[in-house]
């Protein structure tokens, strides 16, 4: 199938989805778009899910959206999937910190709040700082609504 036309029906299904106006059958049939669509872009950059782990919680979308960390430290991410993001900061944060974050990736939708672990910290030249977290924990809703912005994002580049 050609891709333009494989974006533009998953697209759809994408728009219906977010309307909630998608049948049962056409539920599954998203579910197994989203899923090949992001083992294809893991594949792609030559990474696989963990063993018995789904691809569309680990595929990374290079995107910027607003980041706090416990309601002190702000930035924006630079690397962002269902597990983890990396974020460029100002403010002292250490591996193995745990942190409450809040992300915003829509001016008119409540922000993805959670809890992440501090991975890895690189102490950049301009006295700020490039993290790795690993999400350890937030709502079924803000997990939705986070995967929903990813998917948005991936389709931004498709336009």
């Amino acid at each position: 199938m050609d891709p333009r036309h494989w974006i533009a029906g998953f697209r759809d299904l994408h728009e219906r989805e977010r309307k909630k106006s998608l049948s049962e059958k056409d539920k599954e049939h998203y579910l197994q778009l989203k899923s090949e669509l992001a083992t294809s872009l893991m594949r792609s950059r030559g990474h696989r899910a963990p063993a018995g782990e789904p691809a569309r919680k680990h595929f990374l979308v290079a995107q910027m959206f607003p980041v706090e960390l416990d309601e002190t430290i702000s930035g924006l991410t630079r690397e962002i999937s269902l597990s983890r993001f990396t974020t460029v900061v100002q403010g002292a944060l250490q591996a193995n910190q745990e942190v409450r974050f809040t992300i915003r990736v829509s001016r008119q939708a409540d922000p993805i709040t959670g809890i992440a672990k501090v991975t890895a910290v690189e102490k950049l030249p301009d006295d700020t700082v490039r993290a790795r977290l690993q999400i350890l924990s937030m709502s079924q809703d803000c997990s939705d609504r986070l995967e929903s912005a990813l998917f948005d994002a991936v389709l931004a580049r498709f336009e």
